[in-house]
C-alpha cells in the first residue's frame, strides 16, 4: 500500500485530545472530539487494524468512552481497498478506501490546525477547503452509495454538509467576523462527529442524498480570469462546472519548421460565471484560477490562434499529462 502524504498518518494512535488553542472552550472540545474520531475512522480503513484501533478509549468533553470498530466494517474496508477507482499523478492508483481516507485526513487537519488571525490563516483554510472539495467530488463520482454496506449515500451527504459549513468558515474569514468564524468551525467539528456516528447506525437507504453546490465566487488567494470564447463554446458550460483549457498556436518544431499544434494548458479549472451574447456572438467565461494558472490563462488568450474550453464530467478529478497534438500525429 502506498504511503500517502497525509498529516494524520504520522500520528500513531496517541489520540491526543488537544485542539486549536485559539478556539473558545466549547469549540475546542468539539474540535478535539472530531480529531479523535477522524483519526479512528482513518485507521478503520487501513489494512489489518490493530487491537487498539478495534477497541479504543476516547476522551471527549472530559468523559472517557470506549469505541469498538463495527464488525461489518473490516470486510467492507477490505472490499473498498480492492476496488481501484481513480489515478493520481503523484500517488498512482487510488482505491475506494484511499479516497475516503483522503477526505477524513483533511477533516482531521481542519480540527487540529492551529492558526492566528490574518492572511496566513485565511490561506490555510482556503487551501484546505479546496482539497476537501476535490476529495468529496471524487467520492461522489465512484459509486459512493454502495460503500460501507449501504451507508455510503448518507455519509457522502454528510461530507457535503461539512463542505457547506467550511464555506461558512471562509465567508466569516473574508468578512473578518471572528464570532461567525468560531461558530462555523464548531459546527464543522460537530458534523465530523456526525459522520463518524453513521458507522454505528443502521444503513438509511430511503432518505434522499444531499448535495451542496458551492456558490460561484472569487475566494481569497484566487483570481477571476475572463476569457472571450465563441458563442457555441459557452452553450453548455455553466457556473460550477470544471473545464480544461486548450490552446492552438504556431510552434517551431525541432527540425526548424513551423506547425500548428494544440496543447492542454490547464486542467480542472472551476467556472465561476458565464455571460452569453446573442446567437452568433462571442461569450465571456469567468474562470477561477490560482495566481500561476491565471498567468497561463492570460498568455493563452493573448498568444493563441484559438482557445477551447472543454467541459468535464461531474466527479472527473483526474489530472493527466497530455502531449501536444500536431497534424503530423493526427495523420500518422
Amino acid at each position: 500500500m502506498k504511503i500517502k502524504t497525509l498529516a494524520i498518518a504520522a500520528i500513531l494512535l496517541g489520540f491526543a485530545t488537544g485542539a486549536r488553542a485559539d478556539a473558545p472552550p466549547k469549540e475546542q472540545q468539539e474540535l478535539a472530539c472530531a480529531a479523535q474520531r477522524m483519526q479512528l475512522f482513518y485507521y478503520y480503513l487501513a489494512p489489518n487494524p490493530s487491537d487498539k484501533v478495534k477497541e479504543s478509549k476516547l476522551n471527549c468533553g472530559g468523559a472517557e468512552e470506549t469505541v469498538r470498530m463495527p464488525d461489518w466494517l473490516a470486510k467492507s474496508a477490505e472490499d473498498m481497498r480492492a476496488n481501484v477507482v481513480a489515478y493520481d499523478a503523484a500517488l498512482g492508483k487510488l482505491n475506494q478506501a484511499d479516497v475516503w481516507q483522503t477526505a477524513v485526513s483533511l477533516l482531521y487537519e481542519f480540527a487540529t490546525t492551529e492558526t492566528t488571525p490574518g492572511e496566513e490563516r485565511t490561506g490555510k483554510y482556503f487551501g484546505l477547503r479546496g482539497r476537501f472539495n476535490s476529495a468529496v467530488r471524487r467520492i461522489e463520482g465512484k459509486a459512493a452509495d454502495k460503500t460501507f454496506e449501504g451507508r455510503g449515500k448518507e455519509m457522502a451527504s454528510q461530507l457535503n454538509r461539512i463542505l457547506e459549513s467550511m464555506d461558512g468558515t471562509l465567508d466569516a474569514l473574508t468578512k473578518d467576523n471572528e464570532e461567525a468564524f468560531h461558530q462555523s468551525a464548531q459546527k464543522t467539528a460537530e458534523l465530523c462527529s456526525g459522520l463518524f456516528a453513521v458507522l454505528f447506525t443502521k444503513a438509511d437507504t430511503k432518505s434522499p442524498a444531499y448535495r451542496y453546490l458551492p456558490k460561484p465566487r472569487v475566494l481569497p488567494f484566487s483570481r477571476g480570469v475572463t476569457l472571450e470564447v465563441p458563442w457555441h463554446q459557452a452553450m453548455f458550460i455553466n457556473a460550477g462546472d470544471a473545464v480544461d483549457l486548450l490552446s492552438t498556436f504556431e510552434s517551431v518544431m525541432e527540425d526548424g519548421s513551423t506547425e500548428t499544434v494544440t496543447a492542454t494548458v490547464l486542467q480542472k479549472i472551476s467556472v465561476s460565471g458565464v455571460r452569453r451574447g446573442n446567437d452568433g456572438e462571442t461569450a465571456c467565461v469567468l474562470l477561477l484560477c490560482n495566481p500561476e494558472e491565471a498567468q497561463f490563462a492570460a498568455l493563452a488568450a493573448d498568444q493563441s490562434k484559438t482557445v477551447n474550453l472543454l467541459r468535464r464530467k461531474k466527479g472527473d478529478d483526474e489530472m493527466t499529462p497530455m502531449p501536444m497534438a500536431t497534424l503530423r500525429k493526427m495523420f500518422k
